[in-house]
């Protein structure tokens, strides 16, 4: 009886695809770290699979392209995110340090 009762609590439920997403955004950020780049960019994509719009992601892709001193394509990612969500602020201060440094800040 008590092995049975262990073996129900012993199970682990399936998680939520809200928990999902922030189990592979915290995974990202961790390669990201490590400058695992591509690791971290099969991971943000992942996302961007099941919800093309996530602005965490896109704007991740974007800081994956600075490192990579694509500076173009790190705002399109950017601009993406900001179109997804307007407010997503590490995006915002993205777009307008990059816009800075190119000598467009009045844009």
């Amino acid at each position: 009886m008590l092995k049975a009762s262990l073996a129900a609590t012993s199970t682990p439920a399936a998680p939520t695809p809200a928990q999902d997403r922030r189990w592979l955004l915290d995974r990202a950020r961790s390669e990201q770290r490590r400058y695992r780049i591509a690791a971290a960019e099969r991971l943000y994509r992942q996302i961007l699979a099941r919800a093309p719009q996530d602005s965490e992601a896109l704007s991740g892709l974007g800081e994956l392209d600075l490192l990579r001193d694509r500076v173009d394509l790190a705002d399109q990612h950017f601009q993406a995110a900001l179109g997804a969500n307007s407010n997503y602020i590490p995006a915002l201060i993205a777009a307008a340090d990059i816009r800075w440094q190119s000598g467009r800040a009045d844009e």
